[in-house]
């Protein structure tokens, strides 16, 4: 490579630039990025406290029981999921409610 500071540049950008990258391939990038930097701020409890399994799933249940609509349920359980950094639950979760005919915009707000 020659020493002119101008032909150096323009290697640099030559390099650099590997053409303009489509909205699909961003936007994979950006959803990379996102599952990278999700970190869960706690254990799970059924893990730490095998005993609280059975409690966990009698709330559950009880809840289920309650009235309250599945989608909002499970809108819920996204917003929970995305505070609790599980990554696998909010992935899971985001589907579910995109397959259940629930709007992309609803769901970014849970």
């Amino acid at each position: 490579m020659s020493k002119c500071p101008v032909a150096k540049r323009h290697h640099y950008e030559a390099a650099r630039f590997s053409g303009p990258k489509t909205t699909k391939e961003t936007k994979q990038k950006n959803e990379k990025q996102k599952m990278k930097t999700i970190q869960p701020r706690m254990k799970n409890p059924a893990m730490l406290i095998p005993e609280a399994m059975q409690p966990l799933m009698a709330f559950i249940a009880a809840v289920r029981k309650s009235g309250v609509s599945q989608r909002t349920l499970d809108l819920i359980h996204l917003r929970a999921s995305q505070i609790n950094g599980c990554s696998v639950c909010v992935d899971m979760g985001s589907r579910e409610l995109k397959k259940a005919g629930e709007t992309d915009v609803r769901s970014r707000l849970a």
